[in-house]
């Protein structure tokens, strides 16, 4: 077709995300998300191959390698299709639509994420890792590159007619599902829960499931109210074992500070090694709420170190706070974190290094297996149990000596950016630092912090997901206003500074104005009512990893509702929490975050 547009052409290097400037030397003519990219797949009538990563993400090097650098994969891409690369880091609502299409088509999903759209960007084909090559019962990416492309020329009405029903189905998934209830009060529902909760629960490990293990911060907030409200001694069992199985595992780094994204078995031992900002605020919180609720300092201990670890770490000059540490470093996953018997003794005295191997499972042979070669001999630090009082001593005195010899390795790559909801939720956990610790110097970190995302995120009405340097990212997601106004709400009560209180005031009023989805106790939108370049909006209901965006926005009506007697703000989040009632009884696991705020509204407000 003829057209008059330029030739297609990689447009990432000037890209604000360091994972798009990641992509920006393929061969592959990469566009961003944009009005132009969308334009230009309607004018030449070609269907958008998208693929949604993040910075942090292994497979998703490992397909940049394989695929993206490939000039024969490239020379499909471009002829046949609108290739489009999205940080989902930056645009989680744009992520949570085709994941929740890939989901419906595989039943499965993850990153990266590659799916296939219409013009108008409608999904109709999508996976998530496709490999070079068959294999691991997946076909080659240049098969289904040309398999997609033969259906899109030779059965496009199928196609077409596909993705609009499949357009349906999304858009019902990206509604919270109605479940009736009765007359139930909130009091049987989360007992109920609990109970499902405890069906599920692994006695052996701690945590949830019998496969992967991710940190269950949610759930974990949730039995330390249960605990603290009502003395529930399953809740504080539950609670104590997952607790002691994070600590002691492989999931933490107990060598640099701080924890994992995730392993990649049951035994919290084998980790997936990024890192993440919003993991480890919510990890530090946890473990510092359940020091101060069960009065047991390893818990104050652990929570400390993470916060040390972040702020040592992840802190910008700007005193905003990185999106994230990479797996890889040189190249190879994990390298950076592992240790054999000659590194050991290379960074410690001989009988500190003898300590050190035998407490934290250093083995000659390696203490783990793995399908990457380079891992064979290699070790992950880990402990059987948890340290006595004296060892705990003894290890610090020797984890700088550990620090500064791994520092002779190269480092994995950080994310730099700086993403408002993930502060916001930092912002939480250097609150609680302060109530528990005592300690005002976390106090004045949250300062920093905060002052940053009033200044430069949220200088204008639309606020800003993301900042790097002096380049902004797209336009605030609701997460990003509701979690910084609850951070704000925190360090308010911490520090008593109205200013903290009035801010946060701001931020509800705008996010009201511009993502009510109607009645204020029916959600908002995850996008602000203006945004045009979506095929669909979601309310979303879920929480993930983190807090979900209407979890975090009810929980900012909520206390605002309390502390300034807005009456119809607080009966606004109590009729969400009463709607939702239903999928908190049946599916724990999936909204744990609003399991605790349940019970923070049963239990009532505590006045001073």
């Amino acid at each position: 077709m003829s057209t008059d547009l330029p030739p297609l052409k990689n447009r990432l290097a000037d890209a604000a995300s360091p994972y798009l400037r990641q992509h920006a030397d393929n061969p592959v003519a990469w566009q961003c998300w944009d009005e132009a990219a969308l334009r230009r797949a309607r004018i030449e009538d070609k269907p958008i191959f998208l693929s949604i990563g993040y910075a942090a993400c292994h497979w998703c090097h490992v397909m940049e390698r394989e695929s993206f650098s490939s000039p024969a994969v490239a020379a499909i891409l471009n002829s046949r299709f609108i290739p489009v690369k999205v940080d989902r880091e930056e645009r989680p609502d744009l992520d949570e639509v085709y994941m929740t299409a890939v989901t419906a088509m595989t039943g499965a999903g993850g990153w990266p994420l590659s799916v296939f759209l219409t013009p108008d960007g409608l999904p109709f084909y999508g996976d998530t890792y496709f490999p070079p090559v068959d294999r691991w019962g997946k076909p080659a990416f240049t098969r289904v590159l040309l398999h997609v492309a033969g259906l899109w020329k030779e059965q496009r009405h199928r196609v077409v007619e596909g993705a609009a029903e499949l357009a349906e189905l999304i858009r019902r998934r990206l509604r919270p599902p109605l479940i009736a209830e009765g007359t139930d009060s909130l009091e049987t529902i989360l007992e109920d829960a609990v109970r499902k909760l405890e069906e599920d629960f692994d006695p052996h490990h701690g945590g949830w499931g019998a496969g992967s293990k991710f940190p269950p911060s949610g759930t974990l907030q949730w039995l330390l109210r249960r605990v603290a409200y009502r003395g529930d001694a399953n809740a504080e069992r539950m609670l104590r074992k997952t607790l002691d199985a994070m600590a002691t595992g492989g999931l933490r780094d107990h060598v640099g500070g701080g924890f994992h994204r995730y392993t990649v078995d049951p035994e919290w031992q084998v980790p997936h090694f990024e890192k993440m900002l919003y993991d480890n605020a919510l990890l530090a919180r946890v473990f510092l709420e359940a020091g101060r609720v069960l009065d047991a300092p390893r818990y104050l201990d652990v929570g400390r170190d993470t916060l040390e670890y972040l702020i040592r770490e992840m802190r910008d000059p700007s005193g905003g706070f990185h999106a994230s540490e990479d797996a890889d470093s040189g190249g190879r996953e994990g390298m950076f974190y592992l240790w054999n018997p000659d590194e050991v003794r290379a960074a410690l005295s001989p009988e500190d290094a003898d300590w050190f191997m035998e407490r934290f499972a250093i083995l000659s042979e390696g203490n783990f297996h793995s399908h990457e070669p380079f891992h064979q001999g290699w070790s992950i630090p880990r402990l059987e149990t948890p340290l006595t009082p004296g060892e705990s001593a003894r290890f610090e005195k020797i984890r700088a000596s550990l620090r500064k010899h791994r520092l002779k390795r190269p480092a994995p790559p950080r994310d730099p950016k700086i993403i408002a909801s993930w502060n916001g939720l930092m912002l939480s956990a250097l609150a609680e630092a302060v109530r528990a610790l005592g300690d005002k110097a976390y106090a004045e970190t949250a300062t920093r912090c905060a002052d940053l995302l009033i200044s430069r995120h949220f200088h204008n009405q639309a606020g800003l997901r993301s900042v790097l340097g002096d380049q902004e990212g797209p336009p605030a997601v609701l997460e990003d206003f509701a979690a910084v106004a609850v951070g704000l709400l925190d360090l308010h009560e911490v520090t008593g500074e109205t200013r903290w209180l009035r801010s946060a005031l701001s931020l509800t009023r705008t996010m009201i104005d511009r993502f009510s989805a109607g009645g204020l106790e029916q959600g908002f939108y995850r996008t602000a009512t203006d945004t045009r370049d979506l095929p669909m909006s979601a309310v979303p209901w879920q929480d993930g990893q983190e807090p979900g965006p209407n979890t975090l926005a009810m929980a900012a009506l909520r206390k605002l509702g309390l502390l300034l007697q807005e009456d119809a703000w607080l009966a606004a989040s109590e009729k969400w929490l009463l709607a939702h009632a239903g999928l908190a009884r049946r599916f724990p696991e999936a909204v744990p975050f609003l399991l605790a705020l349940m019970e923070e509204s049963v239990q009532g407000p505590v006045t001073i």
